[in-house]
């Protein structure tokens, strides 16, 4: 009985340090997902500069993918990962590169952003939020059928928003 509990509490703050798992609140991490659309603006630490910019990530796991574009029209490519509510973006184009860190809280993710001998506030706030599970399941389901398209489904795995049908 004694190994028993001993090895649930190792399993569980296991979980807590790797990010899956709150023990304040007891609540696992795995439905959260910044998968969506996504707009903001970050500026300069002495805030004489500000720029707007527009993401497009995809989370898989604990890790993010995507596109960006700032207001100029210059395009980015993004890396990134997920620890509990804690959101680490790499951002990079011709111009250079960008990690932003920030907290999650709902839909809007605030925290700093630092680039060379640079650095800021920025806030993105999501537009559209990411299938839900629930409805990426549905999903699945509907196009896996005999006689529909199975590549629907496989795209809504592909983009990490299920894991399987």
């Amino acid at each position: 009985m004694k190994n028993s509990l001993l090895i649930k509490i190792v399993i569980l703050l296991t979980l807590s340090i790797t990010g899956c798992a709150d023990l304040k609140k007891g609540k696992m991490f795995n439905d959260i997902n910044v998968t969506g659309s996504w707009s903001g603006n970050w500026q300069t630490k002495d805030g004489t500069y500000t720029e707007s910019f527009k993401l497009d990530l995809i989370q898989n796991n604990n890790k993010i993918s995507g596109t960006g574009l700032d207001e100029h029209g210059s395009s980015a490519a993004i890396t990134g990962h997920l620890i509990q509510k804690e959101v680490e973006l790499k951002i990079w184009n011709n111009q250079g590169t960008g990690v932003f860190v920030g907290l999650l809280n709902n839909n809007q993710i605030t925290g700093t952003w630092v680039s060379e001998n640079r650095s800021g506030p920025f806030q993105i706030i999501r537009k559209k939020a990411g299938i839900s599970f629930a409805s990426a399941k549905e999903l699945c389901k509907k196009f896996t059928r005999p006689g529909n398209s199975q590549n629907i489904g496989e795209e809504v795995l592909a983009k990490g928003q299920i894991k399987n049908c």
